[in-house]
């Protein structure tokens, strides 16, 4: 049942909240991010059994710190890009993960394999083969 709650609050904030808030998109961004993973972690637990593991709970609540983060300080991450600290550098690392985690569960293993192949080629794309 709280998963039909769930995924009504993300299709409402979808239809109206962008319309009727002056929220900067970032900031809409993170929330959407926020209630879409919640969404699918609540839908598709990590384990086969219907109850949350407490690793699904850890997992929502870095996602949920993560984009309060980028809600909070989103002027600053416009400001000066590149400038994060080692602690926002590691909480958007396990953000990207437990995404990657999330598409996963959504759609099975095509778009998480398209994703970690875009990262290789974007931090190894550049090194020509042999060197």
């Amino acid at each position: 049942m709280i998963v039909f709650w769930a995924g009504l609050v993300l299709a409402l904030f979808q239809l109206f909240v962008p319309v009727l808030t002056d929220l900067f998109d970032l900031q809409l961004r993170a929330l959407h991010v926020t209630l879409a993973a919640v969404t699918i972690m609540l839908a598709v637990p990590l384990s086969r059994k219907k109850s949350l593991s407490w690793i699904d709970w850890a997992a929502m609540a870095v996602v949920v710190v993560a984009n309060v983060l980028v809600f909070v300080k989103w002027q600053d991450i416009i400001a000066y890009p590149g400038d994060a600290s080692r602690w926002e550098l590691a909480l958007g690392f396990f953000l990207i993960v437990i995404l990657v985690d999330a598409a996963r569960r959504a759609s099975g293993w095509a778009i998480p394999v398209m994703v970690i192949l875009m990262f290789v080629y974007v931090f190894a794309g550049g090194v020509p083969l042999g060197a």
